[in-house]
């Protein structure tokens, strides 16, 4: 091919291409330092079949998400389209390059804080000894655990229940149906004094 050949070939390949630039410059408006999508259709960022309004195949840095620009907007993460697998959750990472996953969404609904296991709805590990759940009331150092019915405290891998507290503010200790305001079922130790302002009671009573 020579020369004038060629450079008829590149004014041709400039005519077909030339409304296909402008085309695609026409779906894009730049407004100060904003640029906005003009047509109705998806942006797609890593991808040529975007099926949402942004969609995004790669990494992405974003500083700040906000769900909307008034006060009943909702902010929705969604790991997946459908139900999803066991393994599609939504990870929060904390830390240098985010190294480090704080919280850990699964796909169940249940909740993991600094752990990867699923054992629970809600489940909090700690990585040295030290406070691992605190709670404190608008900073007064005050604490409330509120239930409309029974309080369980359970322990060990069989969740094995260890504290019952009723709405009727009865406590049981090794029962979970106490009688009285203090109910403990098995043996106890003591190593202080016994105050009361009524009758002390052993054995059966009236």
């Amino acid at each position: 091919m020579n020369n004038k050949n060629l450079l008829t070939v590149l004014i041709v390949l400039c005519i077909l291409i030339a409304p296909l630039a402008v085309v695609q410059a026409e779906n894009w408006t730049l407004q100060g330092s904003n640029i906005y999508n003009n047509n109705a259709g998806n942006v797609g960022i890593g991808t040529t079949g975007p099926s949402s309004l942004l969609e995004v195949n790669g990494t992405a840095t974003i500083p700040q998400i906000t769900g909307g620009t008034n006060a009943a907007s909702t902010l929705t993460l969604q790991s997946t389209s459908g139900n999803g697998a066991a393994g599609a959750a939504i990870l929060f990472k904390v830390g240098n390059n985010g190294n480090k996953t704080s919280i850990r969404v699964f796909n169940n609904g249940h909740v993991s804080i600094n752990n990867s296991v699923d054992i629970g709805n809600f489940y909090v590990s700690a990585d040295t000894a030290g406070t691992q759940l605190l709670f404190d009331y608008n900073g007064s150092g005050d604490s409330y655990i509120d239930t409309t019915n029974t309080l369980h405290l359970r322990t060990t891998a069989s969740f094995t229940e260890r504290i019952t507290l009723l709405s009727s503010g009865n406590v049981g200790i090794g029962t979970t149906t106490p009688t009285q305001t203090l109910d403990v079922v098995g043996n106890f130790k003591l190593s202080g004094s016994i105050v009361s302002d009524g009758d002390i009671c052993i054995g059966t009573c009236p």
